[in-house]
C-alpha cells in the first residue's frame, strides 16, 4: 500500500506537484524520487519542550520510505548522564523514525507540527539523504550538544545549508536579529516563574551579545521562519525560494509561543524591598520571637545565595558551560554568603563578643558593597549583562543585612536570641 501512503502524505503535507522541468527536476535523475520537508514541532509542556523541535521529512517513491530525522535524541537513563550534563558534556544523537507514526506522537501531545515542502533540486535532495544516512550511523550519530550553539536546530540547518552550498549562512550569517540568547531563553520559559529565575540568573554575559539570523536559527521556529526567505540556486542556474509551500500537519490547542520577552523585574524588585523589609523588621527588633526570625530567615537567604554563588563559580572555572561564564551575578550571590551565613547566628548570641559582632558587619558590609558595585559597574562597557531582575531581588536584602548588622555591632544592648 505504498502508493496510499503517499497519497496521505500528499493531503497531509499540502504538497502540490509542479510543471518544473529544469535539468535539476528531470523524471529519472539521481535524487527525482525523493522529497523534502523540513517538520517544525511547537512547544510542549516539559522544560526540554519549550524550545520546540523539529526533523528533516524524506520521502522516497521508490522505496516507500518515509523517515523523519532529527537531532534531538537523549536519554536520562544514559550511563553517566547526569554528570556529563552538569559538566556541559552532554551527549545527545540523531536517528531516523517513520514519519506518519512521529505526526502521530506529537498529535497525542498536543503540539502543533508545521511542514514546509523545500524545493531542492534533485542532485541536492540525492546528497541531503546520502548524508543524513551516514550522520545516523553509529560511528556519527553522536556528538556534543550545545544548547545555542549546537542543538537539533543547528544540525539540521547546517545539514541543509551545506546541500545548498552555503546560501543559508551567506544570507543571515552577518544580519542582525535585535535579540540575544537570553532574550529568546526568557521569553520561551516565562510561564514557568522559577526555572525563569534560575535561567536569568545561571545565564552570564555571553547570553547577552545581540546574536545574527543565522544564529537565531538554533530555535526551530525561527529556523522554519527564516527558510521561507532563503533564495537558492536549485540547479540549472534557477533562483528560487527555498520553500514551495507551508501547511499545517498537526493542530494543537494550546496557546502558541510569546513572540516577545516580558518583564519580571517589578516583580523582583517587589520581592526584594519586601524581604529587604522584613529583615530590618524582625533585626532591629527587640523581642525574641522576631529576632529569632530573623536570624532563620538571614541564615536560609543567606546560605541558598551561597550556594548559588559557588555553583556559578563552579560553572565558570571547571565546566564547559560556556554561557555561565563571566557571569556578573557573582557580584551578588557568591560563597561569601555562606560565611555570613554561619556568622550571623554567632554574632546574635548574648555571650556574643564585640569583635565577633564587629565582624559580622564588616562581611555584611562587603556583601552589601559587592551588590551596590554590581550597579556601579554597569557604566563601563565591559559589564553588559542584562542582570537587573537579580540585583532588584538580591541588592535590597544584602543593605538591609548590612544596616541590622551595623546596628548590633555599635549597640551595647543585649542581642541575643
Amino acid at each position: 500500500m505504498t502508493w496510499l501512503r503517499h497519497v496521505v502524505a500528499a493531503v497531509l503535507l499540502g504538497i502540490t506537484a509542479t510543471g518544473s522541468t529544469s535539468a535539476a527536476q528531470v523524471p529519472g535523475s539521481p535524487g527525482a524520487e525523493i522529497s523534502v520537508q523540513l517538520l517544525t514541532m511547537g512547544q510542549g509542556d516539559e522544560l526540554f519542550e519549550r524550545f520546540g523541535h523539529n526533523a528533516i521529512w524524506i520521502s522516497n517513491t521508490r522505496t516507500g520510505a518515509d523517515v523523519a530525522w532529527n537531532w534531538g535524541l537523549f536519554d536520562f537513563k544514559q550511563p553517566g548522564f547526569v554528570g556529563r550534563f552538569l559538566t556541559g558534556n552532554t551527549r545527545y544523537w540523531m536517528d531516523g523514525f517513520d514519519a506518519f507514526q512521529t505526526l502521530r506522537s506529537y498529535e497525542a501531545r498536543n503540539r502543533a507540527v508545521v511542514a514546509q515542502e523545500l524545493l531542492l533540486g534533485t542532485a541536492q535532495r540525492a546528497q541531503l539523504n546520502e548524508f543524513l544516512r551516514w550522520n545516523a550511523r553509529p560511528e556519527n550519530k553522536f556528538y556534543q550538544y550545545d544548547y545555542f550553539l549546537d542543538n537539533c536546530s543547528t544540525r539540521l540547518r547546517d545539514a541543509l545549508d551545506m546541500v545548498v552550498g552555503g546560501a543559508i549562512k551567506r544570507q543571515t550569517q552577518g544580519v542582525g536579529s535585535g535579540t540575544t540568547f537570553r532574550s529568546h531563553t526568557q521569553r520561551l520559559l516565562e510561564d514557568m516563574p522559577l526555572t525563569y529565575a534560575g535561567i536569568t540568573i545561571a545565564l552570564g554575559q555571553p547570553a547577552d551579545r545581540e546574536i545574527s539570523v543565522w544564529e537565531e536559527m538554533f530555535l526551530p521556529v525561527r529556523l522554519r521562519a527564516r527558510l521561507s526567505r532563503i533564495t537558492i540556486d536549485s540547479g540549472g542556474g534557477a533562483i528560487v525560494s527555498m520553500v514551495r509551500s507551508e501547511r499545517l500537519a498537526v493542530e494543537a490547542t494550546r496557546t502558541p509561543e510569546r513572540e516577545v520577552a516580558g518583564s519580571y523585574e517589578r516583580y523582583f524588585l517587589g520581592a526584594g524591598v519586601a524581604l529587604g523589609a522584613l529583615l530590618l523588621v524582625t533585626g532591629m527588633a527587640r523581642h525574641p520571637v522576631p529576632r529569632f526570625a530573623f536570624a532563620t530567615l538571614s541564615v536560609t537567604w543567606l546560605a541558598v545565595g551561597g550556594i548559588i554563588g559557588l555553583i556559578l563559580a563552579l560553572a565558570w572555572g571547571v565546566t564547559r558551560h560556556v554561557f555561565w561564564y563571566r557571569n556578573e551575578n557573582l557580584f551578588l550571590l557568591n560563597p561569601l554568603l555562606l560565611v555570613l551565613a554561619v556568622l550571623i547566628p554567632l554574632a546574635m548570641r548574648r555571650s556574643a563578643s564585640e569583635r565577633a559582632r564587629r565582624i559580622t558587619w564588616l562581611l555584611a558590609a562587603v556583601v552589601a558593597g559587592l551588590s551596590v558595585l554590581a550597579v556601579v559597574v554597569k557604566a563601563l562597557p565591559w559589564f553588559f549583562q542584562h542582570n537587573w531582575e537579580v540585583i532588584a531581588l538580591v541588592l535590597p536584602a544584602h543593605v538591609a543585612l548590612a544596616v541590622v548588622m551595623w546596628k548590633k555591632a555599635t549597640s551595647r544592648s543585649a542581642i541575643g536570641t
